[in-house]
């Protein structure tokens, strides 16, 4: 679980899908199914205060997202 800012903190997952979450919801206000497809994300890194933030799966590929539309959708950077 990393923070991005104090109302929203994103978690990933073993089935490799990325979560975003608000504090005052029960259930993900975002999933993304298969952010990294041959397994489960390993590390998870934000750049606090924006809409950025990084995986890395076990299949050895580093991914940088951007969350837009206040967590309407996550859109692969790079």
């Amino acid at each position: 679980m990393r923070s991005i800012n104090l109302e929203r903190f994103v978690t990933a997952c073993q089935d490799g899908s990325i979560n975003l979450w608000h504090t005052k919801k029960v259930k993900p206000i975002l999933k993304v199914q298969g952010a990294h497809k041959k397994g489960w994300i390993s590390a998870l890194d934000t750049l606090k205060q924006t809409n950025i933030l990084a995986t890395a799966g076990i299949d050895h590929v580093v991914k940088i997202w951007a969350i837009e539309g206040e967590g309407k959708s996550l859109n692969l950077i790079k």
